[in-house]
């Protein structure tokens, strides 16, 4: 393999497009780039998806590639799922935590890793592994398993199991935790104060088990640990990959970076692939621009001739790659029969059964479930946005109470959003669909508002259940965690009284 094509290898790239695009196609065949990542954005159909990755393989077989081409894919579960129409649906990892059960996220898991071999991806950017300790974090949330590192550690080992089983490679993500931080690495560079000791304790703990799980992949996070390395994030530190992950933790399988065009690493660019790769990166995940891509290609080949990146550093990555590679199962499936193997109807009972384990009711259980005398009148307050998923919800309600009245609000109240609840709510049994409104201050003012001038207040919160913090004393509070179909199914059957809600919180909280 000559230079070219082992710096190929060691850069992944996701493109735009449902079909293979000149730049994938310049990128595969000319710069003889080793992965792809799909994104919403490439994805229509099952059926389509196989078609798109059978493509994109034969492009680097007929283009001479000596090892094959490799497709990823973030599918995590709940909203991080670029995979979703046609597909199976699962809610999201903090609703497997409120399940408290390794048997569900492992059958879980075996599902998702099932139906990504089935399209030809050979990938998952998952299990999250962040410890969610922050209430205000904004971009991990409900993506976690939860808050206690032994729960998540413990669901995170079946999670890799149930991939890795089906011949799907997992990912570890984001070493050594995004789970302790208000801010977003896509659009800043956070920083993170504790101590080595805590670090152990809390946010190295399921990475450290899914070592010894076999995980075949880590992806790095872009944020500073103090007591690892003052100066560098994660991603581009020798200290956290080298020193740590491989060291200390005795991880040999590859090392992916989170995307490279994240904001968090702006200051480091144009470098920043050949920091990564210094650091003990195998992979440089570069998302979404071309221009990037062929600038990371041509600036790693130059680093191995000047001598600032070591031969013998790039061999050690090939090879981790190559071993994940050879581990990957990619089915032969005719793209026509693709649609019958995927979202299949055992695997949405399942999922089904799933997500009414999951709900939880954390307060209000003498308003559950809705029995309203023959005079009271029921408004469903929803945010706007998500409408087909809120369909769910009227559709519902209104089937079972057809005097129910339906109300939208701002995602961000306005007063006369306000006042226009207030006044609609009024002696009303509300049941108000809310989404983080800890971190939304203008929808908690409305929660507080229907509270002080409804009959009962029932929240349906669809995303974390830190929100509780802000919410009137007297509501009701049913944790969702998501607004995949089938939790919101569950929830209209626990506010009927059909199903009773059994999830227990995988997060602390102050009550």
């Amino acid at each position: 393999m000559d230079l070219k094509d082992l710096i190929g290898q060691m850069v992944w790239m996701g493109f735009h497009g449902t079909e293979p695009s000149e730049e994938v196609e310049r990128l595969i065949c000319d710069h003889r780039v080793g992965g792809v990542v799909l994104f919403s954005r490439n994805v229509r159909t099952p059926k389509q998806v196989r078609e798109l990755t059978d493509s994109l393989r034969e492009l680097a077989e007929r283009s001479g590639h000596e090892l094959p081409l490799v497709v990823a894919v973030d599918q995590e579960g709940g909203g991080v799922s670029c995979l979703k129409d046609g597909f199976t649906q699962f809610p999201p990892p903090m609703a497997m935590g409120a399940t408290r059960s390794p048997g569900v996220v492992r059958r879980a898991f075996e599902v998702i890793g099932r139906e990504l071999r089935t399209v030809g991806v050979g990938v998952d950017f998952a299990p999250v592994l962040d410890v969610n300790t922050n209430p205000e974090n904004p971009i991990i949330g409900t993506r976690s398993f939860g808050d206690d590192p032994e729960l998540v550690a413990k669901l995170g080992e079946e999670a890799v199991r149930g991939l890795q089983d089906e011949g799907v490679a997992a990912t570890a993500k984001h070493f050594p935790g995004h789970g302790d931080t208000s801010l977003d690495t896509h659009l800043v560079l956070p920083r993170v104060g504790h101590p080595t000791e805590r670090l152990r304790k809390v946010e190295l703990l399921p990475f450290s088990k899914a070592v010894d799980a076999g995980v075949r992949a880590v992806m790095t996070t872009h944020i500073v640990f103090e007591a690892l390395d003052p100066e560098l994030p994660a991603t581009v530190s020798p200290k956290v990959l080298t020193d740590l992950l491989r060291g200390e933790m005795g991880f040999d399988g590859m090392v992916v970076t989170d995307c490279l065009e994240m904001k968090a690493m702006e200051r480091f660019w144009p470098e920043a692939p050949f920091m990564a790769l210094r650091a003990g990166a195998d992979v440089a995940l570069i998302s979404h621009t071309y221009e990037l891509q062929v600038e990371a290609l041509k600036l790693l080949r130059r680093a191995v001739e000047e001598g600032r990146l070591r031969m013998d550093t790039v061999s050690a990555s090939v090879g981790r790659i190559s071993a994940l590679k050879r581990r990957v199962r990619i089915p032969s499936v005719p793209a026509d029969e693709v649609p019958d193997l995927v979202g299949r109807p055992e695997d949405e009972a399942f999922c089904r059964r799933f997500s009414r384990s999951a709900l939880t009711l954390v307060r209000g259980m003498d308003l559950l479930p809705l029995r309203p005398s023959p005079g009271d009148r029921l408004l469903l307050v929803l945010p706007e946005g998500e409408r087909s998923s809120w369909d769910i919800l009227v559709e519902g309600l209104t089937g079972r109470y057809p005097k129910a009245e339906v109300l939208r609000v701002g995602t961000e109240p306005s007063e006369e959003d306000v006042r226009g609840a207030v006044e609609l709510a009024s002696g009303a049994v509300a049941i108000v669909v809310s989404k983080n409104s800890h971190l939304n201050p203008a929808y908690a003012g409305l929660l507080r508002a229907l509270g002080d001038t409804s009959k009962s207040l029932i929240v349906l919160g669809v995303g974390t259940p830190y929100e509780l913090g802000v919410l009137p004393e007297r509501a009701a509070y049913l944790a969702v965690y998501g607004s995949q179909p089938q939790l919101l199914e569950s929830a209209v059957e626990v506010l009927s009284g059909k199903i009773r809600p059994c999830g227990k919180l995988p997060v602390s909280l102050g009550r």
